[in-house]
């Protein structure tokens, strides 16, 4: 009686140990996805169109009234808002964002990324800037610990803005947020119709033009930023276009200033990075 009851203890033993490997090959399988704090596009589009509209951070993000407001490429006379000759998109309509109270809520809000494809509306974000810090890495707008992080300018450079290299660091989530759509773009078919993105700052609102997208190391030369236009930083956009994975079609200027959007993926050597140049500005008089 003994041996059968101590048999049937070794059974029941073996089938737990079965079970509990089961559950932790799965859990690791299928790990629990990000918190995602984040609205998807519907969700965005609506609080755009709000007489108040705010983010899910509970901050006012645009005035409606002046958010339709567009800018035709003028044929008479010369605009000095266009750098290039590319007129703007009549179907993208140009935002109007009150960084006095954006500032008010975390004066480390310095600017709003906002690309002008509407399937692409997601990635729409305040961008943060805490000098020699990657604090937003891992801290939401509001302070909090949170996976998903925010948008960030690099802390070395001054004031969050540089004169030739602005770079943008963001996560590739899983669940899309962040950066995560931005893996669609190493398809040249995807980048058709997709190659503007917008930058707001209390200073201004500036239209970008994608030239480059491709894999770099993560202590890559494409990290570097200069002081103003020099010789170092021509043959750095030569470079950055030659290592584009596919031809865009466009060149950046040796005096054009570039927006590097940078985010991880998967790989812990090699980085996505999306380059724009800066074609379009409409500063504020200071």
């Amino acid at each position: 009686m003994e041996k059968a009851k101590k048999a049937i203890m070794i059974v029941l033993s073996v089938i737990l140990l079965l079970l509990a490997a089961v559950f932790v090959y799965f859990a690791l399988l299928h790990p629990k996805k990000e918190t995602e704090v984040r609205p998807k596009m519907p969700e965005i589009q609506s609080m755009l169109t709000r007489v108040t509209p705010i983010n899910t951070a509970g901050f006012p993000l645009s005035n409606p009234a002046s958010r339709g407001e567009l800018y035709p490429y003028p044929k008479n006379e010369k605009d000095d808002r266009f750098l290039y000759d590319i007129p703007l998109n009549p179907d993208y309509a140009i935002m109007e964002i009150n960084f006095d109270e954006w500032k008010a809520k975390n004066p480390e809000v310095i600017g709003y990324l906002d690309f002008e494809t509407p399937d692409l509306d997601v990635i729409s974000y305040p961008v943060m800037y805490r000098p020699g810090s990657d604090f937003y890495l891992t801290h939401d707008i509001n302070g909090a610990s949170n996976i998903n992080g925010e948008l960030y300018v690099e802390g070395g450079i001054l004031d969050g803005h540089s004169r030739t290299n602005t770079i943008i660091y963001g996560h590739n989530m899983r669940a899309g947020i962040m950066f995560g759509q931005m893996k669609k773009y190493n398809s040249a078919e995807f980048y058709q119709g997709r190659e503007f993105f917008w930058y707001y700052t209390p200073q201004g609102k500036y239209r970008y033009q994608i030239f480059s997208v491709h894999p770099t190391p993560y202590d890559g030369y494409i990290f570097s930023w200069f002081a103003e236009p020099c010789p170092e930083y021509t043959e750095y956009l030569t470079k950055a276009k030659q290592e584009s994975s596919y031809d865009t079609g466009v060149t950046p200027d040796p005096e054009d200033e570039i927006i590097t959007l940078c985010t991880c993926t998967g790989s812990d050597y090699y980085r996505l990075v999306v380059q724009g140049r800066l074609v379009y500005k409409d500063e504020i008089a200071q």
